[in-house]
């Protein structure tokens, strides 16, 4: 299929509203030797109601799945992304992402043997293991490599269920950025930084990591520093895992 809008808005029959946005999207199924291929592009995309309709566009069961399981919010200034085979494991991508005020909701189904990474809510419920809101998003990613920047202009939330007996982190300001190197399926990260403040906290990280070498497997080496500037003490063990 191949879908193109440009500032189409419209109301369906039950209420749900698309309120507008220009997108482009294309998907070609694998035949043969040929491996299935992606394409989205677009500007001025509102998550929350893309989930909304996302029942009635022509997306694949891997998009739909993604959209309902993690109930992005927020706004997609702009997006470009290209892939080759599955959108959940793809041969190869190149994606470029401009992202302000996004939020993923901590409602992700545990699958096959995810037990120990999630936890459950009061409802019995599993729920993700990172939830967010109030971020913006700079992300350029290809099968190489990338860089991404994560920062707030206003108030935001960071939600860690199975780290921290309170999981919800108010932040007054964070801003981090990191770049990585994918060699195979071999990962490092030579360099990542991140500021953060809130009520409690004031401070400072930064370092890299490298992947074990010669294919051991075990944590790698993580080079770290840091300071904090500001540490309210009555409230330390809000921040023991």
């Amino acid at each position: 299929f191949e879908v193109y809008t440009k500032g189409l808005q419209f109301e369906a029959g039950d209420g749900r509203r698309w309120p507008g946005g220009d997108l482009y999207a294309m998907h070609t199924a694998a035949e043969g030797r040929l491996p299935a291929v992606g394409e989205v592009r677009g500007e001025r995309i509102d998550l929350e109601a893309l989930a909304r309709i996302a029942d009635s566009l022509p997306l694949d069961a891997d998009a739909r799945a993604a959209l309902e399981t993690y109930a992005p919010r927020g706004f997609i200034e702009r997006v470009q992304a290209r892939w080759e085979g599955s959108l959940a494991e793809p041969s190869r991508y190149d994606v470029s992402l401009r992202g302000r005020g996004l939020g993923l909701a901590c409602n992700r189904p545990v699958g096959a043997g995810e037990t120990s990474a999630h936890t459950a809510s009061e409802s019995g419920a599993p729920v993700a293991a990172l939830c967010f809101s109030g971020l913006d998003l700079e992300l350029d990613a290809n099968a190489r490599g990338g860089s991404v920047r994560v920062h707030s202009a206003t108030t935001a939330t960071l939600t860690l269920p199975r780290v921290f007996e309170e999981p919800e982190l108010g932040l007054d300001r964070i801003d981090a950025r990191a770049r990585w190197t994918l060699k195979g399926s071999t990962l490092e990260v030579p360099r990542f930084d991140i500021d953060w403040a809130n009520a409690d906290l004031e401070g400072r990280v930064g370092g890299s990591w490298a992947a074990p070498s010669g294919g051991a497997h075990g944590p790698g080496t993580l080079d770290l520093s840091g300071t904090v500037a500001r540490a309210n003490g009555a409230r330390v063990y809000r921040y023991l895992p």
